[in-house]
């Protein structure tokens, strides 16, 4: 739902959706990458950072 929420551009519901999925699953690399682009979009960097950070050690893996 977080990615049908992002194209529609209800940037709140989709981060609040993608933050779910966070939740429920922390290594969700996709859920991750979509939190990373839509926090820079909305100029939310140091969040951006951190959910940057997260992918890039999953994908270190």
């Amino acid at each position: 739902l977080g990615v049908v929420f992002l194209e529609q551009g209800k940037a709140s519901q989709a981060l609040a959706y993608l933050d779910k999925a966070l939740e429920f699953d922390p290594e969700h690399e996709q859920a991750l990458l979509n939190s990373a682009i839509l926090l820079q979009e909305l100029g939310r960097e140091e969040l951006r950072k951190v959910a940057r950070e997260r992918l890039l050690k999953l994908l270190r893996k």
